[in-house]
């Protein structure tokens, strides 16, 4: 798609879509912060937003969220979200990201945040009512969305390695299946079944109700696409759309006192993480942690904010709340995750070659990327042995190639091409909605 007949397109939509919130003089961003993805997304776009203009911009996020948002300076205003555990028991399974009982209550506290705060316009990352309210309001919106939930996005595939979890039938059976008529047709049920709470609680506020989750959650007169082509690939792109290519946030928070140290020094260096959620089971870890440090790998572990307790103790073992991954991920050589998209980025971003555990559908298709570029692989949930682990970590620490590799596709997404792109877009948007930016 040209980006001139993108911008072309957004011209012609805002002459009928400007009126009385161009006077308001505020913007609204929302984040949703139900993973930390969740934070780093909007908080990126957020610092895109900072340096573009000099408008009045609040940030509405969970409390647990604010002192990242305050870390940068932000404005904030505090909400409320469904539990992030539940969310993400129910999308391991396959099910919907929300209830209907979550979204009504998202519509009616959005409808009154959107009355409160009166903006110009809305920002929104995984709000989905906000999203529909404030363009039923004719507020200009701008959605930040991963390329997986896009509606041309190809989603083959999702089903036997993310939903499935008996041990009974083998995996080569499940992932043929998933090629048939059954597996399409399961494939079906699930997308069906994920659709249903958004369509009721829209039909329930009298809003249209859209095609499926995918276009609820790929709203917006500009829909930014937190991912790289040549990571996560769509096919038809539409107006509205635009790749931002990898939102990494750059943090000056510096790591332990001695662990930068002790790291550089290190021979190998693996790093741990289980994601911010529970949908990780995490009674591997300590397994694996006295496997490698007994073979003398340096080992560091991210608890994510969860409460479990290591009992290992070892010189080299290193067990931390949350890390600065910015500061932390040049000094790894293996990266054993959970499959974020925020994570598989980081990785790719810094070189990091990585061995993922997707829980859910979208990490799935995240970490698929991994092996098409030759930097990783994937162990499923229904898989995971802490012995295939050791085997395949220790193959990754001395291979060379895979290094070379994630080095080589580090300089390829390095490349600001697609985030000026993205920044030249929100810059034309933000002026033909009034705001006056720089």
């Amino acid at each position: 798609m040209n980006p001139a007949d993108a911008d072309l397109s957004v011209s012609v939509f805002f002459y009928s879509r400007l009126g009385t919130h161009m006077a308001n003089n505020r913007i609204l961003l929302f984040s949703e912060g139900i993973s930390f993805c969740h934070v780093v997304r909007p908080l990126v776009i957020g610092k895109w937003i900072k340096s573009l203009c000099d408008i009045d911009l609040v940030v509405a996020t969970p409390a647990n969220r604010v002192p990242f948002f305050a870390e940068e300076g932000f404005q904030t205003e505090v909400i409320q979200i469904a539990d992030p555990r539940e969310i993400y028991k129910r999308l391991s399974v396959g099910g919907p990201v929300y209830t209907v009982g979550d979204l009504e209550k998202y519509y009616r506290d959005d409808s009154i945040l959107l009355d409160r705060i009166e903006p110009q316009v809305v920002i929104a990352d995984f709000r989905f009512p906000l999203l529909q309210l404030s363009q039923h309001r004719s507020i200009p919106t701008i959605g930040i969305t991963s390329a997986s939930c896009h509606p041309s996005f190809d989603n083959s595939g999702s089903v036997p390695n993310c939903f499935l979890k008996p041990r009974l039938f083998p995996p080569a059976l499940i992932d043929y299946a998933d090629g048939t008529f059954l597996g399409r047709t399961v494939r079906r049920q699930i997308l069906t079944q994920i659709s249903r709470p958004y369509k009721e609680a829209s039909r329930r506020h009298k809003l249209p109700v859209l095609e499926s989750f995918f276009e609820y959650a790929s709203q917006g007169d500009l829909c930014l696409l937190s991912d790289h082509p040549e990571v996560m690939s769509i096919k038809r792109l539409r107006q509205s759309d635009q790749y931002t290519g990898p939102l990494i946030w750059h943090r000056e928070t510096p790591l332990p006192d001695g662990l930068s140290d002790t790291l550089i020094e290190a021979s190998r260096v693996v790093y741990i993480t289980v994601g911010t959620q529970d949908s990780m089971e995490t009674g591997f870890v300590g397994p694996l942690a006295r496997s490698l440090t007994s073979r003398g790998i340096t080992t560091v572990i991210s608890r994510g904010g969860r409460s479990f307790e290591i009992s290992l103790k070892h010189e080299k073992l290193f067990v931390f709340n949350f890390l600065n991954e910015s500061k932390l991920l040049p000094l790894v050589d293996l990266w054993i995750y959970h499959g974020s998209a925020l994570s598989t980025y980081n990785g790719l971003a810094f070189g990091v070659p990585m061995i993922s555990i997707p829980q859910q559908a979208d990490q799935h298709f995240h970490s698929l990327a991994l092996e098409r570029l030759q930097v990783g692989e994937i162990v499923r949930p229904r898989e995971l042995d802490v012995t295939r682990l050791v085997k395949l970590a220790m193959a990754f620490l001395e291979d060379n190639q895979i290094h070379d590799r994630s080095r080589l596709i580090s300089d390829r997404l390095a490349g600001t091409e697609l985030q000026q792109q993205a920044k030249n877009r929100i810059r034309s948007f933000l002026e033909e909605a009034g705001v006056s930016v720089r």
